[in-house]
């Protein structure tokens, strides 16, 4: 087989694959997430949780025995 068949075949096999990831992107980009709906979360008239802020650090540490 020459180079240059190889080259082609290269560009070939990526234009294709560009082709079919542009094409799951889109797909992906205008098809409705299904786990916003309300069979999988029910009504959405809960109020959302917020994390509470972390406890502070007291600056202690636990001291190592000496020997």
């Amino acid at each position: 087989m020459r180079d240059s068949d190889s080259v082609k075949q290269l560009v070939i096999f990526l234009a294709v694959t560009a082709v079919i990831v542009a094409g799951m992107v889109y797909y992906h980009k205008v098809t409705p997430s299904p786990f916003d709906a309300k069979a999988f979360f029910g009504e959405t008239g809960a109020v959302p949780v917020v994390p509470l802020p972390a406890a502070p650090k007291t600056g202690t540490v636990a001291q190592i025995p000496r020997s």
